[in-house]
């Protein structure tokens, strides 16, 4: 995929969101279409809740009940790491650290 410009792009998906619509009844070649991903993307996503036994217009499911799923069949997705940062862990490694200001300078345009 590639912009105008030459530049590479990508879309950022949200799994939990592929769920919820193909649980609502949406198509795969639908999903993939408004998400601007390819339909193998789809069925990767699809086929553990597939191979469940999980099908479209089942029980009422929350995305809180999708994502409990999703982390699950797929672990890789969930870094909790970069859940857990807080302020007081950013600022203990600005101490000691001289930020450069806006103004030019010999390094800058």
């Amino acid at each position: 995929m590639g912009s105008p410009d030459g530049e590479r792009t990508f879309v950022v998906v949200d799994i939990t969101g592929i769920y919820v619509h193909w649980y609502s009844g949406r198509s795969k070649s639908a999903l993939a279409a408004s998400l601007r991903v390819d339909r193998k993307t789809v069925r990767k996503y699809l086929a553990p809740a597939e191979a469940s036994g999980i099908t479209p217009g089942g029980p009422p499911m929350s995305e809180a009940d999708w994502a409990g799923l999703i982390e699950g069949w797929f672990p890789g997705l969930i870094d909790r790491r970069l859940r857990k940062v807080t302020w007081s862990d950013i600022d203990e490694h600005r101490s000691g650290r001289h930020y450069a200001s806006a103004a030019p300078g010999p390094h800058r345009a």
